[in-house]
């Protein structure tokens, strides 16, 4: 997208939480070394949805990219992860979309952000 590359998205219209910020990783470890916890595993993931197409329109907004989009249907079977147990203990990541302005901001400056 920096680039203006076209980009091609596919299932546009797929919800996806697959993902967290890292600061959102050390939070939830700062959580867990307060509580009794026994080893177990524990899924992280975004506490809310977002669209594929919305992600890229984001990213293009935020990027003041001119990358044409390309839209193509996929038959791939897509998966999203349940991560209700992180939040049944008190954890919520941030918003996808604060994750993503957050990266964005981070590829234009070219410097790791807190």
């Amino acid at each position: 997208m920096l680039a203006n590359e076209p980009i091609t998205v596919h299932s546009p219209e797929f919800t996806i939480a697959n993902f967290i910020h890292v600061n959102d990783l050390a939070k939830f470890i700062n959580l867990m070394l307060g509580k009794d916890f026994q080893s177990d595993v524990m899924v992280l993931s975004c506490h809310e949805g977002i669209k594929m197409i919305d992600i890229v329109n984001r990213m293009k907004l935020k990027l003041n990219s001119e990358s044409e989009i390309a839209i193509v249907e996929s038959q791939n079977r897509s998966f999203t992860i349940d991560g209700s147990r992180a939040k049944s203990v008190g954890w919520v990541s941030m918003s996808p979309i604060e994750i993503i302005d957050d990266y964005c901001a981070t590829l234009l400056t070219g410097n790791q952000r807190d």
